[in-house]
């Protein structure tokens, strides 16, 4: 008879990886450089991709249309409770994919995350974000892929996120999310991807 592995020995699996990754090289590109530049990385790799519409070597301008973040294991904020070094995120407004997927995050989504008008894919999934999916999550008009998935997301799903119209994909699933599902969701005609499962 097979064992099948309990959640806590699979997190604690996932924490070790997460410890021997290497650290994160930054990585910054312009648009045209970016399939070269993947085609030339590793999976081993740890990686910050930085895509930007003309080359410049920093976070501060706003022609930032592409962040990654790969393979590595970084906190999501410089103390052990809250997002503040994500705060700055909201001056990169032409930011059109933030993918920070299978990290090491923890504290809550930042607020500043609702300035980004250009926003067509967010991706948080399987880290240790908390508390509420914050209201301003339907600031987001442009957002078309919405992974929160994989977290410890408390509350209710906010209502706001019915104005999300243009939604393709939303993946809320393993989290503690309790309440209803609000109906509207359904209604969303984009909506093919629903994954709800594994909450309360």
């Amino acid at each position: 008879m097979t064992r099948t592995a309990s959640q806590s020995e699979v997190e604690e699996e996932d924490e070790e990886d997460r410890r021997l990754r290497p650290p994160v090289v930054v990585v910054v590109v312009a648009v045209e450089e970016e399939e070269h530049l993947r085609t030339s990385l590793t999976e081993e790799e740890a990686v910050m991709v930085v895509v930007v519409a003309k080359r410049k070597r920093c976070l501060n301008g706003c022609d930032v249309v592409r962040l990654h973040i790969l393979n590595a294991s970084i906190a999501i904020s410089s103390s052990s409770s809250s997002s503040k070094g994500l705060c700055e995120i909201g001056n990169l407004t032409k930011l059109q994919e933030l993918r920070l997927g299978i990290n090491n995050f923890f504290g809550e989504i930042p607020p500043s995350i609702s300035y980004l008008k250009e926003l067509e894919t967010l991706d948080l999934h399987k880290n240790s974000l908390s508390m509420q999916i914050p209201f301003h999550i339907g600031n987001l008009s442009n957002i078309k892929s919405l992974y929160l998935g994989q977290n410890k997301l408390t509350g209710r799903i906010p209502s706001s996120i019915l104005k999300l119209t243009k939604l393709e994909t939303l993946q809320l699933q393993i989290n503690m999310l309790t309440g209803e599902i609000p109906s509207g969701l359904f209604n969303i005609k984009g909506l093919k991807d629903l994954s709800l499962d594994g909450n309360n």
